[in-house]
């Protein structure tokens, strides 16, 4: 009989996960029927097998996917749910590197949600989580990212002593990622953003060499992939006075497809010096109004 129970536990989790499969290829209300199919095959395989670790893995998995197709309001509650599939996952297996990784990021959507009441508090679950993945693999380039893409944003909403600490943290995750994988475009550009930050929060005598590291790093980022670090260099050329050079880059930018949200350009403090420019407004009024054009 128990050969039996699990063999059907492992049919409902084959069929869950291609449940699962079909979801993501998916969207709106049929995308969440798949999900939820995908759920009732994950509960029949662990009512055979209560000891089925990737029931609930992959369990955790759908709820983590289906919130990234949630509004800002729904996703709480289905980063909640993931982290709990993947809390009982981690009770059978401890050594699972792919589990520990998307439990972090789980609760780093959490952490980031506005109806999250002790923020602090999840973030340092989320850096306990990537820590023990890189304790499995301190190769995983992408888990130090991620950490280091936390910091970076935990730090933007903190007041400036414990966001220069947080700055400080993110920069050294950064390094180890550009250690694990050498010349990856993101983690260069987000690297020198967070290298921007913290020269911002400190001293004259050290500001200048942050900086220059911090462009140093988007010139490298735009030297693998064209554009990607252009808002960034912008910003800094901005900061630095150098308006042509920020118009330049903003120009590449938008080419590029890689301007962030309008509403995060027009309030942007880097973009002080240029905000009432003519060609600065001129570029706002044909964002807004979802054109792209070249700066002229």
């Amino acid at each position: 009989m128990k050969i039996f129970k699990r063999w059907g536990a492992g049919l409902d989790l084959m069929q869950g996960s291609r449940f699962l499969k079909r979801a993501g290829k998916a969207s709106g209300n049929k995308a969440e029927r798949f999900y939820m199919q995908a759920y009732q095959r994950f509960a029949s395989a662990l009512d055979k097998d209560p000891l089925m670790f990737e029931a609930y893995k992959n369990w955790g998995h759908g709820f983590y996917n289906s919130a990234l197709k949630k509004t800002r309001k729904d996703q709480w509650r289905s980063y909640h749910n993931a982290c709990e599939k993947y809390k009982m996952a981690y009770e059978l297996n401890h050594s699972d590197f792919d589990l520990l990784k998307f439990w972090g990021l789980a609760l780093r959507g959490k952490a980031q949600n506005q109806h999250e009441k002790n923020p602090n508090r999840v973030y340092r679950e989320v850096y306990e989580k990537f820590s023990k993945a890189v304790q499995i693999n301190h190769k995983a380039n992408d888990t130090f990212y991620h950490w280091g893409l936390t910091l970076y944003q935990e730090a933007r909403k903190k007041d400036n002593k414990e966001a220069k600490s947080i700055y400080q943290k993110s920069c050294e995750k950064f390094s180890k990622a550009n250690n694990a994988k050498p010349d990856q475009p993101n983690t260069l550009n987000d690297w020198g953003a967070a290298l921007m930050a913290l020269a911002n929060l400190s001293s004259e005598s050290d500001r200048p060499s942050l900086l220059n590291e911090a462009r140093q790093k988007f010139v490298a980022a735009d030297a693998v992939e064209n554009g990607i670090a252009s808002y960034n260099l912008a910003c800094f050329y901005s900061l630095e006075g150098n308006i042509d050079e920020c118009r330049k880059q903003l120009n590449i930018a938008q080419e590029n497809w890689k301007l962030p949200a309008l509403g995060h350009m027009e309030n942007d403090p880097d973009f002080k010096n240029v905000r009432k420019l003519a060609w600065f407004k001129d570029l706002v009024v044909k964002e807004r109004a979802g054109e792209v054009i070249k700066v002229k």
